[in-house]
């Protein structure tokens, strides 16, 4: 797959890691797109993503970001059977559905050029 063929959504219900996340798939040259929670199940969906990231880091966004995503890996496989689904946040989680914020350059650059 080219990096044209590529096209990301980040999900999430924090402003400042998702627009860090769209920063770090930008300098991939991937098409990204940026979208809270409440939007995100229409713009899946409808949409073409061969990748949606869920960040999970705010506290009082987690909670929902967390049973959102957990929806979603049951959701997903039957919406768009060919979409990889990450989760994002700034833990050190060593998984091969999870994208350290703080390392995002080369976590997420090898996931997703797979």
């Amino acid at each position: 797959m080219e990096k044209k063929d590529l096209k990301v959504l980040v999900v999430g219900g924090s402003d400042v890691i998702n627009a860090a996340v769209k920063s770090a798939v930008d300098l991939y040259s991937v098409q990204c797109d940026v979208i809270n929670i409440e939007d995100a199940e229409e713009m899946i969906f409808g949409g073409d993503y061969t990748h949606i990231i869920v960040s999970l880091e705010r506290d009082e966004e987690r909670e929902k970001g967390v049973i959102f995503y957990n929806l979603l890996k049951i959701r997903l496989p039957a919406w768009r059977k060919n979409a990889k689904l990450f989760r994002a946040g700034t833990e050190d989680i060593l998984t091969d559905d999870y994208v350290r914020i703080f390392s995002i350059m080369n976590d997420l650059g090898k996931k997703i050029i797979l």
